[in-house]
């Protein structure tokens, strides 16, 4: 779910201007932000001669260039194409995108008060109106940076249990509850709780069926708790995912209720750090920023979370010591 905020006001608000001063101060808090400008006459996007204006005027469907530090794409379009169509084909690894322009669409906007006094912008949800003059960036960045935060922490929250591809009670064919390996029950039924979508995570599960319970089978081809967590963005990439090991048999709502305070638009995932070596992978938050990094991650062959999130942007924070038990693996402790 690309969180998407509209800067809308007719020719001459100042639209431009206010988000190009915006984007240095929102980077600055350690955002990533994409900008779409809607234009309603005809885009100029390359000069006349060069090889991609020649593929594209020669009749090539996409024109694509790349060079070190950047990449463009052009599509030809057979008519007008809806917002909805050009914003899914945005990066996923943005906290942000902001559109200039589309001031009748039905969603959030900045609305760009003129300074010859032209009508008010009242389409959709406005979340603020900014007059002309001293002081509009530093209302704009506020104004922006309270809309994500609220958005961010209404991004819907599932819940998933890694049970490592075994989660049924021997000879069981799977299915209802009655059916779970008996040492899972007390977990199944503390994490559900949690969420309303809830997801038990490995091997090659068949369906759960117990309210929300779903089975998610591990990706074909792909080894380890990447595999999960892939599956489970692709699955629902419009959901945040806190990931749980069947081993931590003590984690609850408490720690749950710590993770979620700790999340902030542009930390793409919350990890407890609970030893100097690095924090713990399972009993995590996941957000759908990340999709794109594991994606990239696994085509180059890469199968450890932890390189993933090396090259992320992440908060590894030390829980408090009366919650921290809830994240001990006791299957890790059996096992040594």
């Amino acid at each position: 779910m690309r969180l998407v905020l509209a800067v809308c006001g007719y020719s001459g608000a100042g639209k431009t201007t206010l988000i190009v001063a915006l984007l240095p101060r929102l980077a600055a808090r350690g955002l990533r932000v994409g900008v779409l400008k809607h234009d309603t006459h005809r885009l100029t996007l390359d000069a006349a001669g060069k090889d991609t204006a020649r593929f594209f005027e020669a009749g090539a469907a996409a024109v694509s260039a790349h060079d070190p530090g950047q990449h463009f794409v052009r599509i030809r379009e057979a008519g007008p194409v809806p917002l909805t169509d050009v914003l899914a084909r945005m990066p996923l690894d943005l906290d942000l995108v902001l559109v200039e322009g589309h001031k009748s669409s039905p969603g959030p906007k900045l609305a760009l008060e003129h300074p010859e006094g032209r009508p008010a912008i009242d389409a959709g949800e406005v979340v603020a109106t900014l007059p002309a003059g001293d002081g509009r960036v530093e209302a704009a960045e506020a104004a922006v940076v309270a809309w994500l935060e609220a958005a961010w922490a209404r991004r819907p929250l599932g819940v998933a249990l890694f049970v490592g591809g075994r989660p049924f009670a021997a000879g069981a064919p799977g299915g209802a509850l009655g059916q779970v390996a008996p040492d899972l029950a007390p977990q199944l039924v503390r994490l559900e709780a949690l969420s309303d979508r809830f997801l038990l995570v490995g091997g090659d599960l068949r369906t759960a069926e117990r309210g929300l319970s779903l089975g998610l089978p591990d990706l074909p081809g792909v080894e380890g708790p990447l595999a999960g967590l892939l599956g489970l963005l692709r699955y629902d990439p419009d959901r945040a995912w806190l990931c749980v090991a069947r081993g931590q048999r003590d984690f609850g709502e408490a720690q749950a209720r710590w993770l979620c305070a700790q999340r902030r638009p542009g930390r793409w995932a919350v990890l407890p750090r609970l030893r100097p070596e690095g924090p713990e992978p399972f009993g995590a938050i996941y957000e759908p920023t990340l999709l794109l990094g594991i994606e990239r991650a696994v085509a180059s062959g890469t199968r450890a979370v932890h390189r993933v999130l090396a090259e992320a942007p992440v908060a590894a924070t030390e829980p408090p010591p009366e919650l921290a038990p809830g994240w001990r693996n006791l299957e890790h402790e059996e096992r040594s």
